[in-house]
């Protein structure tokens, strides 16, 4: 009988897997990326020729193999998802070993490049520099450079505002940030100076006559989504070329950096 559960334990651990994830399917989260590698962790248990009950030893391997190209922060970040659903595991199979919190410790984060004002009215200036001058195109990167550096939001949020999401008449004017990284909707208040900024931006698109191409507020020549990818390579090339170098220890300028 003991052999029969030895033989049978991780087979059913693909049962345990989906009950667990089940439960914080109910709760509300969002797991299709937890479930791609509890999925891969359980094939891996079940393959390891009969290891079971689960040791700790077993989630590190898992967690710091496949990939030799693999970071220890990444390392890190795999054991953390597969130590939360060991202690699940060990409610039903009391003899599971849970990993320490401390047994791969993440490598501290560089420091966030923090722009000075001069630095930020260079790139501005840089942004409105660009050509075709007599298009949208550099009142586009002004404005949504500006509304990044006053409100934090990440670039793909800004990217997405429609026209109705920027309520500058509002009181105060605000923007509705709808479907974030987190599947959440948040109001954003903004500074008056952004707001009216803002607003000249809106006027200057619609005399243009781009205001008929797209419900999007800011928008290409033809009337599509900013390419980010563009836009994020744009902003780092045209940092590093105005010399905006970073200190010992801290990370160099990006896009996501106006978010700090």
């Amino acid at each position: 009988m003991a052999g029969s559960a030895i033989m049978n334990g991780p087979l059913e651990l693909r049962d345990h897997l989906d009950a667990y994830l089940a439960v914080r399917e109910a709760l509300g989260f969002d797991d299709a990326a937890r479930k791609v590698l509890l999925s891969s962790f359980v094939e891996y248990v079940i393959s390891a020729d009969g290891r079971w009950p689960i040791d700790a030893r077993l989630a590190v391997e898992w967690a710091c193999g496949l990939s030799s190209v693999r970071s220890p922060a990444g390392q890190a970040s795999r054991l953390s998802t597969v130590r939360r659903f060991l202690c699940y595991l060990r409610a039903s199979v009391p003899e599971t070993q849970v990993p320490g919190t401390g047994l791969l410790a993440r490598p501290q984060r560089r420091r966030p490049y923090i722009f000075t004002q001069q630095e930020l009215a260079s790139i501005l200036d840089a942004a409105a520099a660009m050509r075709p001058r007599r298009t949208l195109r550099p009142h586009v990167y002004v404005s949504m450079i500006g509304l990044l550096a006053s409100t934090g939001i990440r670039a793909g949020e800004a990217i997405r505002l429609t026209g109705n999401d920027v309520q500058l008449d509002a009181d105060p004017p605000r923007i509705l940030v709808l479907e974030t990284k987190f599947r959440k909707s948040r109001i954003v208040p903004l500074h008056p100076t952004t707001a009216e900024k803002l607003k000249t931006y809106a006027l200057l698109r619609e005399k243009l006559g781009y205001a008929g191409l797209s419900d999007l507020f800011f928008m290409s020549e033809i009337g599509t989504a900013i390419n980010y990818g563009f836009f994020a390579t744009w902003f780092t090339r045209t940092a590093r070329r105005l010399d905006m170098l970073p200190s010992s220890g801290a990370r160099r300028p990006t896009l996501h950096s106006l978010r700090h």
